[in-house]
Formats: structure tokens, sequence, C-alpha cells
């Protein structure tokens, strides 16, 4: 951007300089560092920018006076508005279009998230200064009417009789640009126009306060505490469940992902995550019903049919409850309007049944050896299998996001995890139950299989960090399970520690000679084992055993891997493999200290990097850095690669 208005003559080239250092410095965009060194004036700004992206601009002063109705605040949550940091300005109700202003007209992601959260069909975006769209969320959303005070409004030079005549009303703002016309007195110039927005009205004065009565409203049942409830009684209700153990408060967490990533306001998330609690009570028979299965099978479609409506019969006197049921009742409606009860289709199916279906699917697909696949899927197996459902089944847009929300999530998670993962191999659900809970208490992570052919396959995906067994287990038992696990590269220094019925000495000597870790008799105190799982786990630290992460940078970019990694002071050695190129960027405690890509070394193969869009990335956290080649923070780096490639795309 700056080098556009340095080339066009409208900064010179010291000016240019000033920017890109204040923005390297300060950690600003390139358009604030502009304004802030008085490179240029607002107006100017803005019109280039609008020529640009091809639309028009609100100004900071005409943003400070806008108007906006309530109902136009609600359509877009305020942890949107944030993230994304757009604003809603008019909602056009006969064509549904949203139309809102940002910094970055042409980003679709973000034009598609509001779309979402809004229910518009369409979003329509305009151009504005971040700090002004910052201020307008502040003081909008968050009642701090002084919040454009400490935004610097540029007054109009050469533009200024333009700009107080303005191009356009108000109630033309939903439309496009119009073509100019010989007698309605409008001017454009160029590809940018200037928005004329509603003179300010202030807000009313408060009165002066008087003693008034406070009716506090009744206990609310739905918040956090009780939705926890649920996730113990439903975690003990399906102990008994066999593939299915655990499968509602493992969709609960998928829909309450979806509902954050969404930004879903929290009565409405909560309600979704309440509904995939409660999905399949009453419907515990010899099928498991999903969306897809219910699609595919006759069979099971017949099922759903005599059941979808028992969760709300088994609570309709809990009326708090009402749109988690209608989230329930729902489930079963087909995107193209082929489901039932009601033959919905498309966005007139409720939002919490669109994302109840997809996350059910979702958890039966990568849990369940008997879905329709008669395997357990691998994550990227099974967003494959919903794709091929998209717009018949399944939202195609929720699905999209759902990807994203849900390997992206995982990845930072993993990354990010300080939380030790148990892999309990257990099949007796009593037991099993018990031990989980107790390990969840004292931090552990906990990931239950009942056999041994499952115990394997967990273990090979390489988040594991222990391993509980019993020995009688089935197709073959514990100490086959040990067996195998050691004598794959992968789980061989995996402990594993026996938690067994059989204790007779010639059993215990053999799981040692195995390679166990301990060797306990049932019931063993979970306390206990706890302790013991802490101390082996601190012994491996020490001795810098630390799993590494690894993932397609599809799922998390390279500029989001590197802010986890910088924000959460992570060491190590990421490398990058791709058909675009590959390399490595080595950090310690959060900073980036050297990178290297082919024949470049520090921050030009840092730059070369973040130009690979495709492909895959590894973390060795036991990687220590040697040499130092880098000294500007994360943050730097990121804005001025990203620079770099805007120009590099703009010649």
């Amino acid at each position: 951007m700056a080098t556009l208005l340095r080339d066009e003559g409208l900064i010179s080239a010291d000016q240019h300089d000033s920017a890109i250092q204040a923005m390297r410095r300060r950690g600003i965009r390139i358009e604030e560092a502009l304004l802030d060194i008085r490179a240029i004036d607002e107006i100017a700004l803005l019109k280039v920018l609008a020529a640009k992206f091809k639309t028009r601009f609100v100004s900071t002063e005409k943003l400070s006076q806008l108007d906006v109705a309530q109902r136009v605040l609600d359509m877009v949550p305020v942890k949107v508005a944030d993230r994304v940091q757009v604003f809603p300005i008019l909602f056009d109700d006969s064509g549904l279009v949203l139309s809102v202003v940002t910094a970055d007209p042409d980003d679709l992601d973000m034009s598609k998230q509001v779309e979402l959260v809004s229910g518009a069909r369409e979003v329509r975006t305009y151009l504005a200064r971040p700090a002004g769209i910052k201020a307008a969320i502040a003081k909008w959303y968050r009642r701090s009417y002084h919040a454009f005070a400490t935004v610097a409004i540029a007054a109009p030079d050469a533009l200024g009789d333009l700009y107080a005549r303005g191009v356009m009303d108000v109630d033309r703002l939903g439309g496009p640009p119009a073509a100019p016309a010989e007698s309605d007195g409008r001017e454009e110039t160029g590809a940018f126009s200037i928005v004329t927005l509603p003179a300010r009205r202030e807000p009313p004065t408060p009165p002066p306060p008087t003693p008034i009565a406070i009716k506090l409203p009744p206990p609310r049942l739905g918040e956090r505490d009780f939705v926890e409830t649920l996730n113990v009684l439903l975690s003990l209700l399906e102990s008994s469940r066999a593939e299915l153990r655990g499968h509602s408060p493992a969709v609960a967490r998928l829909c309450r992902q979806m509902a954050e990533r969404m930004g879903l306001p929290a009565a409405e998330a909560e309600a979704i995550t309440m509904a995939a609690y409660l999905h399949d009570l009453g419907k515990m028979g010899g099928y498991h019903l999903t969306a897809l299965n219910v699609a595919e099978y006759e069979g099971h479609k017949l099922a759903a049919q005599k059941s979808f409506s028992t969760p709300a019969r088994l609570f309709e006197t809990i009326r708090v409850l009402d749109p988690s049921f209608s989230a329930v009742s729902s489930m079963y409606e087909r995107f193209d309007g082929s489901g039932f009860p009601a033959r919905l289709g498309g966005k007139d199916i409720p939002l919490g049944a669109r994302i109840l279906a997809i996350c059910d699917t979702y958890a039966d697909l990568t849990s369940n050896p008997r879905n329709p696949f008669r395997r357990v899927l691998q994550p990227n197996e099974a967003h494959a299998a919903l794709a091929k459902h998209n717009g018949t089944v399944f939202d195609e847009d929720l699905i999209d996001l759902f990807r994203h929300a849900v390997t992206g999530g995982d990845l930072r998670q993993k990354l990010l995890a300080d939380r030790p993962v148990v892999l309990l191999v257990e099949p007796d659900a009593e037991d099993a139950t018990v031990v989980e809970l107790r390990l969840m208490s004292h931090g552990f992570e906990v990931q239950v299989v009942q056999t041994a052919d499952l115990a394997l396959a967990a273990a090979a995906g390489g988040d594991v960090d222990f391993v509980i067994s019993e020995v009688e287990l089935t197709p073959f038992d514990g100490f086959e399970l040990l067996r195998r696990l050691h004598a794959e590269e992968q789980t061989r220094s995996l402990p594993f520690f026996f938690v067994a019925r059989r204790f007779d000495t010639a059993d215990v000597n053999r799981g040692f000679e195995l390679g166990a870790t301990e060797y306990f008799p049932k019931p063993a105190a979970p306390d206990v084992l706890a302790a013991k799982l802490r101390r082996v786990g601190e012994q491996q630290a020490s001795a810098g055993a630390k799993r590494g992460v690894a993932g397609s940078l599809a799922e998390l970019a390279l500029p989001d891997l590197v802010q986890v990694l910088a924000q959460s002071r992570k060491s190590g050695r990421l490398s990058i493999r791709g058909p675009a190129g590959s390399g490595e960027v080595h950090f310690s405690e959060g900073a980036i200290v050297n990178a290297s890509s082919g024949r470049l070394q520090g921050e030009d193969a840092f730059y070369a990097l973040l130009e690979i869009r495709e492909g895959d990335f590894s973390l060795d956290p036991t990687f220590v850095p040697k040499d130092r080649a880098i000294t500007g923070s994360a943050e730097m780096l990121l804005l001025e690669g990203l620079r770099r490639m805007d120009e590099k795309g703009k010649g």
C-alpha cells in the first residue's frame, strides 16, 4: 500500500520509509502508520483504497456520527465483530442484504463468517479506517461514547466540498455504485465514492439517579453448571454403550467449538451444547441414528421417525430446554428439503439442528467402528465423507467452517497442550468410568477404549503419553498389546501400566519382562495411580522426551502457526514441506531465532516460507537452536512478510 502511494506520487520516498518503520516498531497496520506520521490525510488515503477495492468508503468522522439500529447490531455478535474487525451499519429487509464497514473489503472469509452468523443472504462491504472500525465497535457495542476521542480524524482538504455535499443517500447505502446521471447532482470519482451517513444523534442525557426497586430474575437453568452436570450424567449413562461410550459429551464438545468459532451469543451456544448432550436419549436401540445413516438406510430412517421426539417428551416439563429440543427434533431434516419431520430445507432448518447433524455424524465416523464405513475413520477421511453430502444432507457452508474449526482447533490444542493424555484400555465400563473421572480431576486427559485392537490404533496416532491397561482383553490380551506397542518405533518408549485382576507372580514378572512401567492389582487407588503417572511424566520431561505435533497447512496456515507458537512461548524446530518449497523455522521461548529454506537463511528464508500455502508441518519440541540470525519480533516478521507478499501480488 505504501509503495503504491509512493509510486503514484501521493507520498515521498522518505514518508514511505518512515511509515514502514512505524508499522514495524508499533505493530500497527500500514494505513494507521501512514496517518500517524501525517504522510497523507484520511480522505485521500481512503480514496486510493476504495479505488483499489472498487467500493465506497466511510470516513472516520462520518462513522462517528452514525446511528445504527439495535437489531442491526444484534445480527453480528460483538465477538465476531472484534475477531474479524467488522461493523454492521445497515440491513435491507427486502433483499436480506447486510451492509458492513471493514478495512479489508475483499476478505471473502470474513464475509462468509458474517453471513453465517447474521443470517443475511448477502453481505456488502464498505471501506473504513481500521482505527475507526475499532472505535465504532467500542462505542455502539460497549457503550463507550468517547471511543472516537482517541482517533485522530483528519479534516478533508481539497476534497472538502465534495465530502460535504456527499455522493449518495443513506437509503441507497445497500445498493451497488450507481452510474452517473446527467442531472442528479451526484459526483463519482474513479472507482470510489464517499458514503453520506445520517447526522449524529447524541446519546440522551441520563436522568439524575433515583432510588429504584430492583427485581432480580429467577435463577436460570441452562448455564454452565447445568451443562457440566449433563456432562457427568451422560458420561455415566453412556458407560455401557460399547463403541458409543462417551459419544454425547464428545458431540457436545464439537458443537461448542462450532458455536464459539461462529461467535454465537452465550445463550444460543449453551442451547446447542445441551442439545448435543440430550440428542440420543431414548434412541439407544440397535441403530445409532445420525443424519448420515438416517439418510442412507431405510431401517435407520424408520427408527429415527419413531424416536426423534423422545428427548423432548422425556424433559417436556423443563421449559428452559425448548431451544435445545428444536435442534434435536430437527436434526434429521436435510439441507435439500427431503428430510423429516417437517421437510424443512436450507436456512429454514434451525441453526442448532444443522450444527448438531454435522457434529453427531463426525463423532460417529471417527469413534464408532459400526458406522456406515464399518471402521473408525481418520479425521481427514471423516471430513471427506461429510463433504460428499454437501448441499444434500448437510449445510455446505457449515461443513467448510466445521473442518476449519475442528482440525485447526485440534492442532492449536496440541500445540498448546500441557495436559498429559492417558489411553485407558478397560473392557469393564464401570471400572473405566471411575478411573477416568478421577484421572481427569488430577489434570489428565483420558481416552477410553475397550479392546486391544482399538488401543493399538489410538496409540499409533501419536497423541498418547501413557497407557493403562487390563490384561484380559479381546481380540488379544494386554501382554500382546504391550509387546506390539514396544515393537513399533513410534510407541517403543510409551510408558505402560497394568491395572489387572490377574496379579500372580508369573503374570507380574511377565509384564515387567515385556517392559511394563508398573503393575497394579485391581482395584487400584486412582490417586496413587495419578501420582505415579505424574512422576513418570516429570522424569520424561527432565530427560527431554516431548511429543511433537504434525499437521497440514490447510488446517492451520503458517502465519497462524507462528502466532500460536510465539504467543505460547514455545521452543523447537518447525519444519515446513510443500510443493512450492520446504524449510525450517527455529523458535526459542516464542522468539523466532533462525530460518532456512534452500539457500536462503534468516529473515529472507522466513519470508520465502510464508509463501507456502499447501503442504505439511511438524514441530520438534526437543530441538534446541544454536545460532540466532533473526532479532525482530514474530509480529513484525509476519507484518513485513505479508506486506512483501502483497506487493509481490500487485507486481
